[in-house]
């Protein structure tokens, strides 16, 4: 080659993203059998959009997870993989105890409801005219001591512990203190 003739430019490859998705947002939209079309129009999030999270090629915003994750019926800790799916039965709850570094903060921005919830002492509630019974609960005890009973299964839980169940059916409430009891249900 002499020194005048012209270098060849060398054509630059497309690389695929190597980001790791942010999300399990195709692992829980298989389980379930959605199409990728199917989840974006009951989501009202865009198709290319959830192709992009699904690759770990886009992040997303906060308000587009909030709606995948609230017409997926899936906990925010499940499809942010902090706890694997479906690892325990499914109408167990994840138990937490804000005494030993657990924070709670409920965004006014997220698409939900927060209800605060008084029992007197030894009253008892169920909590069918409170929550949607078919979605995911969060709860966290301000005061008392609080006994959770879903089926045969009880949970008693004193002030600062929360709890999530995956949905809110058959849960009945009894403050087992001598003190008034007050907890916040969250659904989004």
């Amino acid at each position: 080659m002499s020194e005048n003739a012209p270098l060849k430019k060398q054509r630059k490859s497309r690389k695929k993203p190597e980001n790791l998705p942010l999300c399990r947002l195709q692992q829980i939209r298989e389980v379930q059998k959605k199409s990728m079309a199917q989840l974006a129009e009951e989501s009202g999030v865009h198709r290319n959009l959830i192709a992009n999270i699904e690759m770990g090629a886009q992040e997303g915003i906060a308000s587009n997870h909030l709606k995948l994750i609230k017409t997926l019926g899936v906990s925010a800790d499940e499809y942010f993989g902090l706890i694997s799916p479906k690892s325990a039965p499914e109408d167990t709850p994840d138990i937490v105890d804000s005494r030993k570094g657990f924070t709670v903060e409920l965004f006014p921005a997220a698409q939900g409801d927060v209800k605060r919830i008084q029992l007197s002492p030894n009253e008892s509630v169920s909590l069918k005219r409170y929550l949607d019974p078919q979605k995911p609960v969060f709860f966290y005890v301000a005061q008392g001591e609080i006994k959770f009973q879903r089926n045969q299964e009880i949970y008693e839980q004193g002030p600062g512990a929360g709890l999530s169940f995956p949905r809110a059916s058959n849960i009945t409430l009894k403050n087992i203190s001598s003190l008034g009891g007050i907890l916040l249900a969250f659904q989004c």
